[in-house]
């Protein structure tokens, strides 16, 4: 079982049930998430650089507009488009974040995600064992990977009338030892059998 800094674990025995014995716990490589937050990276810094040139060139009064006008341009145009883009630079930093606040575990009885999302929210997935049993493993370079417990497909169309899938996955991503975890399980599964 993975090392975890005691305020998670001690959150996790407290949200135990009576008689339920913690078989793993662990939380996602946060380093890979910071790879999740490159592409909006790379977007902030166009749209910084936008948001904060419209702001100089406003407040600096090197244009034929009247001050007002100008003014009334920053805050409406130069400033959002700044702090977006500020804010798409802070991403990969958010994503890290919440991979430090994020963690999983299993139990003899069920596996649960803590996943943090954003300004802290927690948000608890509980999986119990016949949801285990349709498990799917990708395992990456290195030995991490992700088990997929749950996959929910949906058609939709979209507003010219073109069908869309989405499919959106839940269970545990970039966790390390990643077989060892899936047959941790997989041993569970079949004591219960």
């Amino acid at each position: 079982m993975e090392s975890l800094p005691e305020e998670l674990d001690s959150r996790i025995r407290h949200a135990l049930d009576l008689g339920e014995k913690l078989l793993w716990a662990g939380q996602p490589r946060a380093a890979r998430f910071l790879w999740y937050g490159l592409l909006p990276f790379l977007c902030g810094i166009p749209c910084a650089g936008v948001g904060g040139t419209l702001l100089w060139a406003a407040f600096t009064g090197n244009h034929d507009l009247p001050l007002w006008l100008g003014r009334a341009l920053a805050l409406c145009v130069a400033l959002p488009t700044l702090l977006v883009g500020l804010w798409l630079l802070t991403s990969p930093y958010g994503m890290y974040r919440r991979a430090r606040q994020t963690v999983y575990f299993v139990t003899d009885r069920r596996a649960i995600a803590w996943e943090a999302g954003w300004l802290g929210r927690i948000q608890a997935r509980y999986f119990p064992l016949h949801m285990l049993r349709r498990m799917r493993c990708r395992e990456h370079r290195g030995g991490n990977g992700d088990l997929v417990f749950d996959r929910v497909v949906t058609q939709e169309v979209d507003d010219e009338g073109t069908p869309r899938t989405r499919i959106v996955e839940h269970g545990f991503y970039t966790i390390d030892n990643v077989r060892h975890v899936e047959a941790l399980i997989r041993d569970l599964l079949n004591s219960w059998e």
